[in-house]
């Protein structure tokens, strides 16, 4: 074994034996795009003066109800491009449908949800003016375009403005009081006409949501084209009954259980396991924890079912190092001294919910010296130690 080899290994049992966390915190973005794209900045003092509107604004949020029982009895759109539109993101809807010919489209009722384009509760909270805290605001909402052709198909394409200002970063919680599934419709009210299909309305431009997470990392481990070993496996259970999966990533199965034997000898007989080390004669690969504890980071998620599915089928990675030099790890080269524990989500309840804490209302990063009976706050299985809170025997990337 070289020197270098030997470093390694010494290197990697020390961060066996100690707890190594790395923390990777992929920020919520979607503010911060907002905020560069609108390129309005508002103070503190301007800030404060808005969150009463804000709170206002708020309660007439939670007030929309979410496709409507009206709906239902509309005819579907002949044609509608987009089934979910994200706060975060200017976009448009383009949507036809048929009229008698010589319709007044001006009279058209436009709604999202219950509400009016026009509503209270469809206006931006990006001021028109930031400097005055109680003018008007920005429409969400808007017929952007719209006509009619001979035959009465009427076209009609719809702009979605951003619902929040970079501003807002403090706001974010009330985010996800806005999400949901509406029903954009409009309304002839000279002929009684409606049309009406379903959008989802989301935070993000796009995540996968909880619903999707095992059919997803499935789907890769099923159709993976490189010759390496990968499981997705539950380790229990969280704290409101939900399997809490990772995703083992090896060059084969051997090397994992050569490492859960291995931990069984460093825990029942540290000292000859250490000898081993200075020895040189241990033989061994690094597991790398990688997981997400704020399930409403959903970027997070998405970051590790990217890993996945780029080490499941490329032969290398592409990165940056500190210096932002180009270089690459080939995945056998990786595998040859690490496997990888993938955990998408910590708290499964919290990812389902689009929200922090779990069914307690515990941030397990913010409380995570709490003892936890189901083991979402420590690894809960052979592979890393538990205890009360997040010791690991390996180290941890947080993303």
């Amino acid at each position: 074994m070289s020197s270098g080899r030997r470093r390694l290994k010494r290197l990697a049992v020390v961060a066996l034996s100690i707890a190594v966390v790395l923390t990777f915190s992929v920020p919520a973005f979607a503010a911060e795009s907002a905020q560069n794209t609108a390129q309005k900045t508002l103070s503190q003092t301007q800030q404060q003066k808005l969150s009463k509107k804000y709170s206002q604004k708020l309660a007439a949020g939670k007030s929309i109800k979410r496709v409507p029982a009206e709906a239902k009895a509309a005819e579907s759109f002949a044609s509608i491009d987009k089934t979910r539109i994200s706060m975060t993101e200017k976009q448009e809807i383009n949507v036809t449908f048929k009229l008698p010919a010589g319709s007044d489209l001006s009279k058209l009722e436009w709604y999202f949800g219950d509400k009016k384009f026009s509503d209270d509760a469809w206006q931006s909270w990006i001021p028109i003016d930031p400097n005055k805290e109680d003018g008007p605001c920005e429409p969400i909402f808007e017929v952007k375009s719209i006509n009619q052709s001979e035959d009465g198909t009427v076209s009609a394409t719809i702009s979605v403005n951003y619902a929040f200002d970079g501003g807002d970063a403090a706001y974010w919680r009330p985010w996800y009081d806005y999400r949901g599934v509406y029903a954009l419709t409009v309304k002839d009210p000279a002929g009684g006409d409606s049309f009406s299909d379903k959008i989802r309305y989301e935070v993000y431009d796009s995540y996968t949501p909880y619903n999707e997470l095992d059919s997803t990392i499935e789907n890769i481990i099923a159709n993976k084209k490189n010759d390496i070993y990968m499981s997705w496996e539950s380790i229990g259970k969280s704290t409101d009954g939900k399997d809490v999966n990772v995703a083992i990533v090896a060059k084969n199965k051997s090397d994992v259980d050569k490492y859960l034997e291995l931990k069984k000898r460093m825990e029942s007989d540290p000292d000859q396991v250490l000898s081993e080390v200075k020895a040189g004669t241990l033989n061994y690969k690094v597991p790398v924890y990688i997981t997400n504890i704020h399930a409403n980071e959903c970027p997070g998620v998405d970051a590790q079912i990217q890993f996945l599915k780029d080490i499941a089928n490329k032969a290398s990675i592409p990165y940056k190092s500190a210096k932002d030099k180009e270089s690459e790890y080939k995945i056998s080269d990786i595998l040859n001294d690490v496997f990888f524990i993938v955990r998408p989500t910590e708290n499964p309840y919290a990812l389902e919910n689009y929200q922090r804490g779990n069914v307690y209302g515990f941030d397990l990063n913010r409380d995570s010296t709490l003892p936890d009976p189901a083991g979402v706050s420590g690894c809960h299985t052979g592979y890393c130690q538990v205890g009360s809170g997040r010791p690991m025997r390996a180290p941890r990337l947080y993303i």
